[in-house]
């Protein structure tokens, strides 16, 4: 009987470690938000406009230059992510690119969210900013 007994609390360690193990590798994710455009000839520098979720949970407002690629380490799994906004330029006839989210853990993919974007126009003086916001739109969320 005692031999049942500390074969039984055997049994319970090990599968105690092995979930713990688990939890741990899962307890976080990585997150990418990134922008990959053409660099095109007679076009104003290109923006990204929006916002993204850092690893507290807190939306953090982005107007920046492209290319954008920013990477969160050892975000909470628990936290659902969000990228959201547009391409915006002074100038630009033709805007060819991609926007991108992805999250992953050491095991495995979770969420991948893309936008191609392939416009032009025949305008003298480009997309105006509605167009722009209506055709480079993106908004990705886990």
């Amino acid at each position: 009987m005692k031999k049942l007994f500390i074969l039984m609390i055997s049994f319970g360690a090990l599968f105690a470690s092995c979930n713990k193990e688990n939890d741990e590798v899962l307890a976080s994710k990585d997150v990418t938000y990134e922008t990959e455009f053409e660099e095109i000839t007679g076009n104003s520098t290109l923006f990204i406009k929006g916002e993204y979720t850092d690893k507290d949970g807190k939306t953090v407002k982005i107007d920046e230059p492209l290319p954008f690629k920013l990477t969160l380490k050892d975000v909470p799994a628990n936290l659902k992510c969000k990228f959201k906004g547009y391409i915006f330029s002074i100038k630009a006839n033709e805007i060819k690119g991609v926007v991108r989210m992805s999250t992953s853990n050491s095991k495995q993919n979770l969420y991948r969210g893309r936008k191609q974007i392939n416009i032009s126009t025949d305008a003298s003086l480009g997309f105006t900013s509605e167009e722009l916001k209506a055709k480079t739109n993106f908004d990705f969320s886990e």
